[in-house]
C-alpha cells in the first residue's frame, strides 16, 4: 500500500482547501476548510458567513473569531466528520 505524503495531484481531494462542497450541520461550504472554521462560532448565523468563503479567508476568519467553549474538546472528531464527507462527496 502506497502512503500518501501530500494532497497533490491524484490526492488532491483530500486537503481541508480543495474546492468541493461540503454540506455539514445544515449548511452547505464551498470546502472543507470553510465547514471546519465555521464550526468554532458559537452562534449558528456566524457559521453561515463561512459558506461562501475560500479556503484561505476561512482560515483567517477562524483564527479571529471568539472561539467556543468546547472547542478543544471536539475539533478532531469536528475534522474528522468533514473530512470523511468531503473524501466521500469527491470520489463521484
Amino acid at each position: 500500500m502506497e502512503t500518501i505524503k501530500q494532497f497533490f495531484d491524484a490526492y488532491a481531494f483530500l486537503s481541508n482547501f480543495y474546492n468541493a462542497p461540503v454540506s455539514y450541520n445544515g449548511l452547505t461550504y464551498q470546502n472543507s476548510e470553510a465547514a471546519f472554521q465555521a464550526q468554532k462560532e458559537i452562534r449558528d448565523e456566524d457559521r453561515k458567513k463561512y459558506t461562501s468563503m475560500n479556503p484561505s479567508q476561512a482560515k483567517l476568519a477562524g483564527r479571529n473569531c471568539k472561539l467556543r467553549k468546547d472547542w478543544e474538546d471536539i475539533k478532531d472528531k469536528i475534522n474528522s466528520e468533514i473530512t470523511r464527507i468531503n473524501a466521500l462527496i469527491s470520489k463521484y
